[in-house]
């Protein structure tokens, strides 16, 4: 079988190979065949983009729209206002302001920004700056097309499958040898 690697232009998905281990090749084949639909859903359909009132600035960049939100704070699509960046799109975190109120909490995620801007590998998205936006901290992130890994895992409960624990994994075993 031959898995699925992390490409930029597509936003591709990053699989280990089954490695000849036979009892997982039947789910990676599983797997894989999931991940096909995926990459032919994002051929047609971009992340699921709300319209809203959620634009304007935040530091060098125009908000284009809310994508998602979630227990710490609100992702919203990018794209830089200089005119010759504005096809090189990202992702926004704008933190909710109890995390930018608080020093200690405001402290671990400034360093984990910090870390996670050092870090080079194709299978990490890159962060490309954090600051500061109305008492608020946020991140900016290269803008990677797709879905989530939790669309992933509805599809695989929808199709009444589990998905490998070396699967599960994999992307925090790839992170810990960056580390």
């Amino acid at each position: 079988m031959t898995a699925p690697t992390n490409n930029q232009s597509d936003g591709g998905w990053l699989l280990p190979s089954s490695g000849g281990d036979a009892d997982n090749a039947e789910a990676f084949d599983a797997l894989e065949q999931i991940l096909d639909a995926e990459l032919i859903d994002r051929l047609e359909i971009d992340v699921n983009l709300q319209a809203s009132e959620d634009t304007g600035l935040i530091g060098h960049y125009q908000r284009l729209g809310r994508i998602a939100e979630g227990s710490s704070g609100i992702l919203y699509k990018a794209q830089p206002i200089h005119p010759g960046l504005a096809e090189n799109l990202a992702a926004i975190k704008l933190f909710h302001p109890v995390q930018s109120e608080d020093p200690a909490i405001l402290g671990h995620i400034q360093k984990e920004a910090s870390l996670l801007s050092s870090l080079k590998s194709p299978n990490l998205v890159h962060v490309r700056t954090s600051g500061m936006h109305e008492g608020r901290f946020y991140t900016v992130y290269d803008y990677v097309s797709g879905n989530t890994l939790g669309d992933l895992f509805e599809r695989m409960q929808a199709a009444e499958m589990v998905m490998p624990e070396n699967v599960a994994l994999y992307p925090e075993m790839r992170v810990q040898e960056y580390l």
